[in-house]
C-alpha cells in the first residue's frame, strides 16, 4: 500500500536542480534572440533606412528555416545526444551572432540569421529530450508547460529589455554582444550539467 505513494515523493519540481538549470539554460537562449531581433530591427530602421521590404525580411530569416527543416530536425535529434545537440547550437548560434557585428550589409545579416536559425531548428526538439531525461514521468506535463510558460515571458520581457538597453546605450551593437553571452553562457551551463547521465537510472523506474 506504501508503494504507489512512493511515487509521489520524488522531488517537487521547484526542487529539481537539474530542471531549474535546464530552464536558466533555455531562458538565457530565448532572452538572446529577442535581444538581437531588437538590435537589428533598430539596425535596418535607423541606421541603414532599409526599404519596408528589406525590414520584413527579418522575421522572415528568423522564421523560415523552421518551417523548413524543424520536422527532420525532430527526428534527427532522437538519434544524436541532445546534451550535445543543445551545447553545439548555442555555441554556433553565439559564433554566429558575433559575426552580425562584423556583417557590413543587410544581405550578409539575412544570410547569417538564416544559418543561425537553420541551425537554431534542432534546439527545440532537443530541448524536449532533454526534459524527459531529467524529470520523473509524473512531472512532464508540468515541466513542459513550465518551459513553454518561460518560452511566452521571453517574448516579453526580451523586446522590452532590449529596447531599454538600446535606449541606455544607443548601440546596437552591445545588444548582440549581449546575445552571444546568453548563448554562451547557456551552453556553459549544459556543458557543467550531469543530469544528462541518470537517463539509466530514470529507465528502470
Amino acid at each position: 500500500m506504501h508503494v504507489p505513494t512512493m511515487n509521489h515523493v520524488p522531488t517537487p519540481i521547484w526542487k529539481n536542480s537539474r530542471l531549474l538549470c535546464a530552464l536558466l539554460s533555455h531562458l538565457l537562449s530565448s532572452l538572446g534572440d529577442w535581444l538581437d531581433f531588437i538590435a537589428l530591427l533598430t539596425l535596418f530602421t535607423y541606421v541603414w533606412q532599409a526599404d519596408p521590404l528589406l525590414i520584413s525580411m527579418l522575421p522572415v530569416a528568423y522564421a523560415f528555416p523552421g518551417i523548413l527543416f524543424s520536422q527532420a530536425a525532430g527526428v534527427w535529434v532522437d538519434r544524436w545526444q541532445p546534451k550535445l545537440v543543445l551545447i553545439c547550437t548555442d555555441v554556433f548560434r553565439s559564433g554566429c551572432t558575433l559575426l552580425l557585428l562584423l556583417a557590413p550589409s543587410p544581405y550578409l545579416i539575412l544570410s547569417v540569421l538564416l544559418l543561425r536559425a537553420s541551425i537554431g531548428t534542432f534546439h527545440l526538439p532537443a530541448q524536449h529530450s532533454i526534459i524527459r531525461r531529467i524529470v520523473a514521468g509524473n512531472q512532464l506535463l508540468e515541466a513542459t508547460a513550465l518551459i513553454g510558460t518561460s518560452s511566452q515571458l521571453t517574448k516579453i520581457i526580451g523586446p522590452m529589455l532590449g529596447a531599454f538597453i538600446l535606449s541606455l546605450t544607443s548601440s546596437y551593437k552591445f545588444c548582440l554582444l549581449l546575445t552571444a553571452i546568453c548563448l554562451a553562457v547557456s551552453a556553459l551551463l549544459l556543458a557543467f550539467l550531469q543530469v544528462f547521465h541518470i537517463v539509466k537510472k530514470t529507465t528502470k523506474q
